[in-house]
């Protein structure tokens, strides 16, 4: 129906696809990224962020403070990739509150093409990953919701492309 989906990735620290949904190319895949800037992982467990040719992009899981039902205050710090899919669905919805005219393929191409990458990690182009350079470990990168915000602001006005030649490029003016 063209709505944004985001899930999370899983926690079992392997390279497999738990979740069937999330290898889907219409759901956003969400890992934990740590605060070092590392995939969440557990050592002599086997907890840690799921990863593998599915996951989109990563986004802070580690240590939220969320609200839960049966605790005194209703309040507890939670550690995983579903704390970390709250960030990603709050930033497409404010990505449709600047630009409520983009398509969710538009919401998603802005999520990933403007996540940053992470100085641990190498980041390679592949055909099947449209949006620019990606690992398994990390997909696209965190996500910065300050540069989706701008790229969706001016979606269509801050994209130019160049015909010459043999090849078609764009560059994102800031």
């Amino acid at each position: 129906k063209g709505c944004v989906i985001v899930q999370s990735s899983g926690n079992d620290d392997y390279s497999l696809n738990r979740y069937p949904y999330s290898s889907l190319p219409e759901i956003i895949s969400v890992g934990n990224i740590q605060r070092d800037g590392t995939r969440w992982t557990v050592p002599g467990t086997s907890d840690g962020s799921t990863y593998g040719t599915y996951l989109d992009v990563v986004a802070p899981g580690t240590d939220i403070k969320t609200t839960t039902v049966g605790t005194e205050g209703d309040y507890k710090f939670c550690t995983g990739t579903s704390p970390a899919c709250p960030h990603v669905a709050a930033t497409a919805g404010l990505i449709l509150s600047v630009n409520p005219s983009l398509t969710r393929t538009q919401v998603t191409d802005i999520i990933e093409s403007t996540a940053r990458k992470l100085p641990d990690y190498v980041f390679s182009t592949y055909q099947t990953r449209p949006n620019g350079a990606w690992n398994s470990e990390v997909g696209y990168g965190l996500i910065d919701p300050v540069a989706a915000l701008r790229l969706a602001k001016g979606y269509y006005n801050l994209i130019e492309f160049d015909y010459s030649g043999q090849s078609i490029s764009f560059t994102v003016n800031a």
